[in-house]
C-alpha cells in the first residue's frame, strides 16, 4: 500500500537519483525501481533480486528473467494502464513510471513511452 504522501516521497526520490551513474548491484535498474517502491511505500523488494556485479545478475538472471521475479512479487498490468510510481520493463530492464513516460537508469539514461513497454507492474 502507497503512503498517503506517495507522491511527493516520489518526487523527492525521482530527484535525488536524476542523473546518478549506472553500477551493477549500487544503482543500476533493480536498485533504482526497488528504491522508488520503497519511497512510496515503505517496502523493500529486493529480496532475490541482489548481486554486487554484472556477472552476478547475469548467472541469477539466467535461471529466472527479472521480468518473470518482477511477477511474484508485484501484480502485472498492461503497459498503457500503467500509473505513476508502478514498475515498468523495457528491453530487459526495470524502471519506474512517472506519467506518459517511464524512466530507466543507464548512460544514458532512457525515457521511454508507455506505449513501447513490454511489461508493466502494479505498485
Amino acid at each position: 500500500m502507497r503512503y498517503v504522501d506517495w507522491e511527493d516521497r516520489l518526487n523527492a526520490y525521482l530527484s535525488e537519483q536524476n542523473g546518478k551513474a549506472f553500477a551493477w548491484g549500487d544503482f543500476d535498474c533493480v536498485r533504482f525501481s526497488m528504491g522508488a517502491v520503497e519511497a512510496i511505500t515503505g517496502v523493500d523488494h529486493t529480496e532475490g533480486l541482489e548481486w554486487s556485479n554484472e556477472a552476478e545478475a547475469k548467472a541469477l538472471l539466467d535461471e529466472k528473467s527479472l521480468e518473470d521475479r518482477l511477477a511474484e512479487k508485484f501484480e502485472r498490468v498492461p503497459p498503457m494502464f500503467a500509473r505513476r510510481g508502478d514498475i515498468a520493463m523495457y528491453d530487459g530492464a526495470c524502471g519506474i513510471v512517472a506519467g506518459r513516460l517511464a524512466y530507466f537508469v543507464g548512460d544514458p539514461w532512457r525515457a521511454v513511452p508507455l506505449d513501447k513497454l513490454g511489461a508493466a507492474f502494479r505498485v
